[in-house]
């Protein structure tokens, strides 16, 4: 039984003294002045009872962004706060004031000194451009008198507005309660003027909406450009700057030399790197000419399946690992990519490779690296060059997006982080990383002049290529008269995705069939039947291989309408505690 007395001691004690240390604001009295020109006149009288704790004084915070429809879209209403002046207990306190775009801070009080107990601040100010336009055109106040961003209860609250003889209409409403609500205040007479309180104790706030004569009231508006406009102007500035950049740096070497026809492949150069040279992307047409290029190398071997459905030809193609290439390389990656995990004398038909959902992230992850190996020889060679070295251009490539993507699901998903990290911190981060990943990577490679003159080269070669009909004849040799040529020219076809063209030269002419392809129909070899069903395998092939991905913010304005508002609504407002 002792102990029960004594826990019921303990907690009467806690009790007792957290009700001695509360705080709260015992009267809040706002008196408001419109005058002739405009401009409110704004005074705070706050009852603050600091309880037993000491403390250095208190805060305001009085927000200078104004609710209402500015002239124009890109343009916002604001307030001017001036003139500002605090006493406390009838002496001149001091204060510090911090100033940003939405807000003005007040910081009352003296570091080096404590107070407790019930003391009385006197804050005023003036304010210029608080009256709006309601939305049935008439012009007034909508002012939120008592904030409700106040950290301690307000027992009481009263406002009371005056102005110049004539200057109010008899038309006025005031809102009162919690933030939204639209409890009526009471009208208390007041031969001073306009004199609102809250009905219920404990309900500080005040939102006041009257009507002005405005043949006696200048109703005086600010407007500013918003942040959107300015920082969608610096942004767009900034992208123009690093845009003009890129250009000048990505097309340093850049001539616009004419486009020739060229007869045949330039400088040795294999098919599968004659595609990316001409457009930067290795797709499937690039891997369809590397496994016919492995294919008349003697590392593949490629069997047609004579198929028939309701009288259409469906042929299937088998594909067979002759050997093994013999060197880490784009070349058997591509190997790999076909024949994942197996040997010599592996086979598989482009049908197989379709269903073959067993073995996809494998080639997924095999596939990943197809570029980045034939961009990697392309450099060795001289036709790409890399100013800032691998080093940046592996950050900016496997580096910079993952460490920003980590910062972003750091600062928003995991609150541990920002317990860890300050909170600015993870922001200045995630924000360089982003921006630096793009500047990285948009600067980090460029052709070189022999690249730009091997990319003409292989046009002009796409060119010669592409041609049919008479105007072949207009080249200095007709290639019909070397029908070894169609073999041997088709990767490179296949990689410009103009085989179907450079096949239908050869259409009516008899080619020999290579030592590579077998045919088990016995069907003679045709040329736009070949190159069609390797159209098909670069399209199914393609399809295997698909992968996708996906990625804010919105905001809206609002105008005050006379009788439409709320308690915490219209300008003013805000709050503050001690310190």
């Amino acid at each position: 039984m002792r102990y029960v007395h004594l826990l019921v001691g303990l907690v009467f004690f806690v009790l007792s003294a957290s009700l001695a240390h509360a705080e709260e604001i015992t009267e809040y009295s706002t008196d408001l002045y419109l005058e002739q020109n405009g401009t409110l006149q704004v005074t705070e009288t706050l009852h603050y009872d600091f309880g037993t704790l000491p403390r250095h004084g208190v805060t305001r915070t009085i927000p200078t962004a104004l609710p209402d429809t500015a002239s124009s879209w890109f343009k916002e209403r604001y307030i001017d706060v001036s003139r500002v002046v605090v006493t406390r207990d009838g002496i001149a306190a001091p204060f510090t004031r911090t100033h940003s775009r939405t807000t003005d801070q007040l910081k009352i009080g003296d570091a080096s000194v404590t107070i407790s107990g019930l003391h009385t601040y006197k804050i005023s100010y003036t304010v210029t451009g608080a009256l709006v336009r309601f939305t049935d055109g008439t012009a007034g106040l909508y002012w939120n008198a008592v904030g409700v961003d106040w950290q301690v209860p307000i027992q009481k609250s009263t406002v009371t507005l005056r102005s110049v003889t004539g200057g109010l209409k008899n038309q006025m409403i005031c809102y009162s309660g919690t933030f939204g609500q639209s409890v009526p205040c009471m009208l208390v007479p007041s031969s001073l003027g306009l004199q609102f309180s809250s009905p219920i104790a404990g309900l500080g706030a005040l939102t006041i909406q009257q009507r002005v004569d405005t043949s006696v009231i200048t109703v005086t508006e600010l407007e500013r450009v918003t942040l959107f406009v300015l920082y969608g102007g610096s942004a767009l500035l900034l992208l123009l700057i690093v845009s003009s950049a890129w250009y000048v740096f990505k097309f340093k070497h850049f001539s616009h030399a004419p486009v020739i026809a060229e007869y045949e492949p330039y400088n040795d150069v294999l098919p599968m790197h004659a595609g990316f040279l001409i457009d930067g992307r290795l797709d499937a047409r690039d891997i369809t000419a590397a496994v016919m290029y492995l294919a008349a190398q003697g590392f593949i071997k490629i069997e047609r399946l004579e198929k028939t459905l309701l009288g259409f030809d469906t042929s299937d193609y088998r594909l067979t690992l002759v050997k093994e290439y013999p060197e880490a390389s784009f070349l058997d990656r591509v190997s790999n990519l076909l024949f994942v995990g197996r040997s010599t004398g592996a086979t598989i038909t482009i049908s197989e490779l379709k269903r073959d959902r067993e073995n996809a992230g494998k080639r997924y992850a095999t596939s990943i690296n197809l570029k980045k190996d034939l961009h990697d020889s392309l450099v060795q060679q001289g036709y790409f060059e890399q100013p800032f070295g691998p080093t940046l251009v592996f950050l900016s490539r496997r580096v910079m997006l993952p460490l920003s993507l980590l910062l972003f699901a750091s600062f928003h998903f995991l609150p541990l982080a920002t317990s860890l990290v300050p909170m600015e911190y993870l922001w200045v981060g995630m924000i360089g990383t982003l921006l630096l990943w793009p500047l990285l990577h948009l600067f980090s490679e460029r052709r070189s002049a022999l690249g730009y003159e091997a990319k003409r080269k292989c046009e002009g070669f796409k060119l010669f290529l592409s041609v049919t009909g008479k105007d072949r004849f207009a080249f200095v040799s007709d290639p019909r008269n070397n029908p070894d040529l169609f073999v041997e020219y088709l990767p490179y076809a296949v990689a410009f995705g103009v085989e179907k063209q450079w096949a239908s030269v050869f259409a009516d002419v008899v080619i020999p069939q290579p030592n590579w392809y077998a045919d088990n129909g016995g069907a003679t070899f045709n040329a736009l039947a070949f190159t069609s069903s390797l159209d098909v395998f670069s399209t199914d092939f393609s399809r295997s291989l698909r992968s996708a991905s996906t990625p804010v913010h919105s905001s809206s304005g609002s105008s005050s309408s006379f009788g439409g508002g709320f308690s915490g609504g219209g300008g003013g407002g805000g709050g503050g505690g001690s310190w």
